[in-house]
């Protein structure tokens, strides 16, 4: 079997809009014979759907690497440019 790995900024249990598409795509792989791997971020979560993450096929490798809020982030760099 091939494999993938894809890399995804919002995924389930998010449940935002912006986790459809990668969840669509990782719940569809395995008719056409590739294994899947997603990193996605371990940050705050703005709305859960625990839901979204039962549609997740079983076989599927979530990786959650730690880091800061993309927003905040940008928020952050702004205000120290603005001193």
């Amino acid at each position: 079997m091939k494999s993938v790995l894809m890399l995804a900024y919002w995924f389930p249990p998010e449940g935002n809009a912006a986790v459809y598409r990668p969840l669509r795509f990782v719940r569809n792989l395995p008719a056409y014979g590739w294994s899947a791997r997603v990193i996605t971020g371990d940050g705050p979560r703005e709305r859960i759907d625990p839901g979204l993450l039962g549609l997740v096929p079983p076989d599927v490798e979530i990786i959650r690497v730690k880091g800061e809020d993309l927003w905040q982030g940008i928020r952050r760099r702004r205000a120290d440019r603005a001193r």
